[in-house]
């Protein structure tokens, strides 16, 4: 039975990642291999997850960062995603060079020769790559008779102003003035006529060749070091803070020294940065800590959301319509609906040519009230129709429901994958796969959910009145010790928001503390009420009287029937605490003996008490609501 339970068990896990991969595109976007392995089997089956399983999960890990930052999802959420895109993919394009093992002026090459557009007058990580490569091709000194090295800082500084003016306009020459589009002196044109500038880009092409020698012996010395180990087949989980991606955002953080860098450069610094986090996400995954590297991922996600100057976020009608239909919400159809009437009444006005109307601005009012009502502002450009919300706005709530919670799933999904991953036997494989399908209950993740139905115990002690069939005139007040177990039902209770409340930080990141029903949206408190229907009392043998009492304490026999003690009640939580307060009745056959009589006597008790949650087994539960 134990058997059967544990297996019953994981394929209801499995079960569930399936239904949520297809609710949530976001998982089947970071997990798209994996993902496709389980909608391949039959629902009864539990995956071997032998090496398929492993070779889906390690190339899932490996090219997770890629497949989440240009996809599709990402387009759509982030409409500034173009001041970032290039210098994300040019990160995940080098770190695919690394895994291949390019040279570190090989992968320069390649990303150079590659073709790219030019968005506006931003700047573009391909034009730190033509930086880059126009050292690693130009600024070389013959060392000996067969070889040439790269130019040091100390051969910087053996030139003089002339010379250095010279190389550094022919090569800005050469590469379309790249040199001048990148580097300044204080923000102003380069002048390489300028002592002091010419010092300052000493330092820093000097820097450069440091760091590039230092990218390639590092590499080096991590492939030998890997091939080692994989030889005494062991493996390395060991942080070196000089490991080759380390190195490497080191490089670009050079571009970060505001005093050589142009405007273009210092407006794109936030950019940079996120190529130094993006760094630290494969770092992670070399680390084989995928779970971390999710994780960094995700926490990259929110603070180009939440992070960035702008608290406003705007979206086309069309990309509304679209997270209505995933919402699956009625108030999200709604607004999308009335802002569609808004949009044509609004048309039918100007192609008329008059003005509109008093019963005409009444109804445009109408139109887009619900939107107002949470927050969100129409706006109409010609025949592109916008709706701009701030971020920690109840509109917000609405609009990105779905995404925050398939994010939250995310977290919890890649700390099992992690551990399958990584395991290297089938007994610990079962072991991981036993630990995630059949977790431990908890009276938070009840308190966690709007609505839970559960196997549940509770654990305690009552006060009460108890009533016996056939001596009512033993009938008396009792207290004791009750360990109730049975079903559950519980209700969290919400808190109505206002109109002009905004959302938490705690509640942007969380989806289920805050729900929609009708027009209003509700903070999650922490009270919780609880029926429960009980079927057994494991503590009813061990039930007495208060005060004096011609019966036994304890029965004389103890039967099973005793401990069969069904009884309906009422719980409601103290917030911060695993206690319930509940108010009951209990029907306890044959608890009670006498000392005039070998007969057991069946008793009604009406209780207080108060009682530790324990729920044994979730069965259902509603963590989000969006209505």
């Amino acid at each position: 039975m134990a058997r059967r339970v544990k297996q019953e068990g994981v394929i209801w896990f499995f079960e569930t990642i399936t239904k949520n991969a297809k609710q949530y595109n976001l998982i089947r976007t970071f997990f798209p291999n994996t993902i496709a392995l389980l909608n391949g089997r039959e629902v009864y089956e539990i995956p071997n997850m032998g090496a398929q399983w492993q070779y889906a999960l390690s190339k899932d890990f490996v090219t997770m960062p890629s497949n989440v930052f240009n996809s599709d999802w990402f387009k759509e959420h982030f409409p500034k995603a173009s001041e970032y895109k290039s210098f994300i993919s040019g990160t995940c394009a080098i770190a695919d060079l690394l895994n291949k093992r390019y040279s570190f002026r090989d992968m320069v090459k390649e990303l150079y020769l590659q073709d790219y557009q030019k968005v506006g007058n931003q700047l573009h990580f391909h034009d730190l790559i033509t930086l880059l490569y126009a050292v690693n091709t130009e600024f070389f000194i013959i060392d000996s008779a067969t070889n040439q090295r790269m130019l040091k800082y100390e051969d910087y500084r053996l030139m003089n102003k002339d010379q250095f003016s010279v190389m550094i306009s022919l090569a800005d020459m050469k590469y379309g003035n790249v040199f001048r589009d990148i580097l300044s002196f204080n923000g102003d044109a380069i002048d390489i006529n300028s002592l002091q500038a010419t010092n300052k880009l000493r330092t820093f092409f000097g820097k450069t060749e440091a760091i590039i020698s230092q990218i390639d012996k590092t590499r080096l010395d991590f492939q030998k070091k890997q091939e080692k180990l994989d030889n005494a087949e062991e493996k390395d989980w060991r942080y070196s803070v000089y490991n080759v991606y380390s190195t490497l955002n080191q490089l670009f953080t050079l571009f970060a020294d505001t005093t050589v860098m142009s405007r273009k450069v210092v407006s794109a610094q936030r950019a940079l940065k996120v190529t130094g986090e993006v760094y630290e996400i494969y770092n992670l995954i070399n680390m084989k800590n995928f779970s971390g590297a999710v994780q960094n991922t995700i926490t990259l996600l929110d603070s180009l959301f939440y992070g960035n100057n702008t608290n406003s976020y705007n979206i086309s009608k069309a990309t509304l319509n679209t997270l209505a239909e995933k919402t699956n919400g009625k108030i999200v159809t709604r607004i999308d609906g009335e802002i569609g009437q808004y949009c044509a009444l609004l048309n039918t006005i100007r192609v008329s040519g008059k003005a509109a109307s008093p019963k005409d601005s009444t109804a445009l009012r109408k139109d887009t009230a619900l939107a107002h009502h949470f927050g969100a502002k129409v706006n109409i450009n010609g025949s592109d129709t916008t709706i701009s919300f701030r971020k920690s706005s109840q509109m917000a709530a609405l609009i990105f429901t779905n995404d925050r919670e398939a994010i939250q799933l995310i977290r919890r999904l890649a700390a099992f994958l992690n551990d399958a991953a990584l395991a290297q036997t089938d007994h610990q494989l079962s072991k991981v796969v036993e630990s995630y399908a059949l977790p431990p209950g908890s009276y938070k993740r009840k308190r966690g959910n709007w609505y839970s139905f559960d196997i549940n115990a509770f654990a305690g002690i009552y006060g009460g009145y108890e009533l016996l069939a056939g001596r009512r005139c033993d009938n008396g007040w009792v207290y004791g010790l009750s360990v109730p177990v049975g079903l559950s039902f519980s209700k969290t209770f919400g808190k109505k928001m206002l109109e002009k409340d905004t959302l938490t930080s705690d509640e942007i990141l969380n989806p289920g503390k805050v729900k929609s029903y009708g027009k209003r949206v509700y903070r999650r408190r922490a009270l919780t009420a609880t029926i429960t229907a009980s079927i057994i009392d494991i503590g009813a043998v061990v039930s007495y009287r208060m005060g004096p009492s011609p019966d036994s304490i304890l029965p004389q026999q103890v039967k099973w029937s005793q401990v069969i003690s069904p009884g309906l009640s009422l719980g409601l939580s103290i917030p911060g605490t695993p206690l319930v307060g509940m108010l009951g009745v209990q029907y306890t056959p044959m608890l009670r003996n006498f000392k005039d009589t070998d007969e057991q006597y069946n008793t009604f008790r009406f209780y207080l008490a108060c009682m530790m949650d324990l729920p044994l087994a979730n069965l259902w539960e509603r963590r989000r609501i969006v209505r």
